[in-house]
């Protein structure tokens, strides 16, 4: 197994989250000071790529988190921690059966709901992804326990746009 000197992703953007000077947006060379948005983006086009990997290997992960994204060389993403990863055999979906704890606040509304999980619901874990990456770390729906994120993602309730981000982004 691969030995990843740089912990995880979530580790190394909360590391910048308690800097004064934490996230330059324009794109230049990082000194290990700041963040680049630069760098953050790659950050997301890398773990892209790394669950395109898993969705060509019929593969579910249902833990895409950036505490689940390890760190190698020159900052280059892993995707790790395929625990809860399962098999999509006999079809595009896999329902969990057994009533295990999960992490919510990464969850596709229909995992919350019916326990399904898809490469789809795994889209949906990519995206809380780059909002943990945007936010340089922060926790998705901070100051909601599971039961009220479930009953607000049942009502439509989404992560709120970061300050920062443009409406482009």
């Amino acid at each position: 197994m691969e030995y990843l000197e740089n912990g995880s992703l979530l580790n190394y953007l909360t590391s910048f989250s308690e800097r004064p000077t934490r996230l330059s947006v324009m794109p230049t060379e990082n000194d290990g000071t700041m963040i680049t948005s630069k760098e953050l983006m790659r950050f997301g086009l890398e773990i892209a790529k790394g669950m395109e990997y898993l969705a060509s290997k019929n593969l579910v992960h249902r833990d895409l988190a950036a505490r689940n994204i390890l760190l190698g060389d020159n900052l280059q993403c892993k995707v790790s921690d395929l625990g809860l990863a399962r098999i999509l055999k006999y079809s595009n979906e896999y329902e969990m059966r057994s009533k295990s704890r999960v992490p919510v606040r990464w969850m596709a509304p229909e995992s919350i709901l019916r326990n399904k999980y898809s490469t789809t619901s795994d889209v949906w874990s990519f995206g809380v992804v780059l909002w943990e990456i945007a936010t340089l770390g922060s926790h998705p729906y901070p100051g909601l326990g599971c039961k009220q994120i479930i009953d607000d993602v049942k009502k439509g309730m989404r992560l709120l746009q970061p300050t920062h981000c443009r409406d482009e982004m």
